[in-house]
Formats: C-alpha cells, sequence, structure tokens
C-alpha cells in the first residue's frame, strides 16, 4: 500500500553547480526531525524551488540551498517522496551539528502551533499512516534513537511542526 517515491533527481536543484550537500557517513545519523511546510499553499516542487533559488529574501541562505532541505516530504494524500540521499547533510534544524546526524521529514501543510494560527489543525489521517510507516523503515535502516519536532531543536522555530504532530510524536516515542 505505501510507496516512496524517489524524486531526487525531478527537483529543482540550484543553478550553481558548486552549490552541492556535504555527506555523511551512515554511522552518525541518529534522529529523525519532523517539520511542516507551514503554508497551506505549498507544494513539493514549490518549496524545492524556493530553498534552491538564490534570493534576498530566502531565509535558508542568500545563494539559495544546493535543493529541498528535506530527506523526505509526506504529500497531503499520504504520498511519501525521498527528496535527497540518506547520506546528503541538508539544511533543515538550522544547527549544523544536528544537521549532520538526522534525518529530516516534511509534512505539507499548515498546521496550528502554540502561537500560529495555522490552516488547519493538523495532518490528516493519510499522511500520518504513511509518517508511522516511514519512520520504522528509517529506523531498520539507520541506528535512530530519538525523533524530535522542529521546535524541540530550534527555539525560534515554536510552530513547527505543529500542535497536532508534537502530539503525534509524543505519542510514538
Amino acid at each position: 500500500m505505501y510507496k516512496i517515491e524517489n524524486v531526487i533527481n525531478k527537483l529543482s536543484k540550484n543553478p550553481d553547480p558548486k552549490r552541492v550537500w556535504k555527506r555523511r557517513e551512515l554511522n552518525i545519523v541518529d534522529s529523525i526531525v519532523i517539520h511542516q511546510a507551514a503554508g497551506y499553499k505549498h507544494t513539493l516542487q514549490g518549496i524545492a524551488r524556493y530553498h534552491a533559488t538564490p534570493d534576498q529574501n530566502n531565509h535558508i541562505s542568500k545563494q539559495g540551498a544546493p535543493g529541498i532541505c528535506y530527506t523526505f516530504v509526506i504529500g497531503k494524500k499520504g504520498q511519501i517522496y525521498q527528496c535527497n540521499e540518506f547520506e546528503d547533510v541538508v539544511w533543515h534544524s538550522g544547527n549544523s551539528d544536528i544537521n549532520k546526524t538526522s534525518v529530516a521529514i516534511c509534512l505539507l501543510g499548515d498546521y496550528r502551533g502554540p502561537s500560529y494560527q495555522g490552516h488547519e489543525e493538523g495532518p490528516n489521517e493519510e499522511m500520518l499512516d504513511s509518517l508511522s510507516f516511514l519512520i520504522p523503515n528509517i529506523e531498520t535502516f539507520l541506528d535512530i534513537k530519538k525523533i524530535y519536532g522542529h521546535c524541540e531543536i530550534n527555539s525560534q522555530k515554536v510552530n513547527c511542526p505543529g500542535i497536532a504532530i508534537m502530539s503525534w510524536i509524543k505519542e510514538y516515542r
């Protein structure tokens, strides 16, 4: 029923060929960080384009990131997209040490947080079912010791991944 679609070579990349992800050995990866897109109109392609495009307003980097800053993205119908290799150190957390040792999962949606209204209460059942499928699969492949919400590792991101996803994470632990 669940399928992980590899879209690594289908997503927007930074136009500068020197902007590439650093690589890591998989034995140092020990955590998963879960994010929300925080925009109800965001799409996988739109996020990839925004992350990779040099722009003064790009919050990742004015020069743009090498590509989309998540390892996986879960779509609104529960689709699971692999966006980067496990070896890629993607810039998702705001903390380079955590980026080096974690896998990033983003759920497409705009979910309510402690200080953010959002357009949705939380992810739908299909998305949570896909998250429940994906995490144990990652855990069998990598020695995952901890699952975090983005807000737990970056105090400036209090609304990411949202209240509903934080509740799900706490139950999952």
